[in-house]
């Protein structure tokens, strides 16, 4: 990273970019807060079930499946 991010609590929310911060810290060999990195896959594992839950929605209609 060109400009070294303070990262705050709420930056974890946002799956890609928390992931990123935490990536970046780990390569200049910051120390990583537990609670971001908790938070943060927290939060990407309800991003991937919110959108399991909608493709299974999705393939229950028969359109989507057969092409009608």
């Amino acid at each position: 990273s060109f400009m070294p991010v303070k990262t705050k609590l709420w930056m974890m929310t946002i799956p890609t970019f928390g992931q990123q911060l935490l990536i970046n810290q780990l390569m200049r060999e910051e120390p990583i807060r537990p609670l971001h990195v908790v938070l943060s896959a927290v939060v990407t594992f309800l991003c991937g079930l919110l959108l399991v839950h909608l493709v299974i929605r999705l393939y229950h209609r028969e359109q989507v499946v057969f092409g009608r």
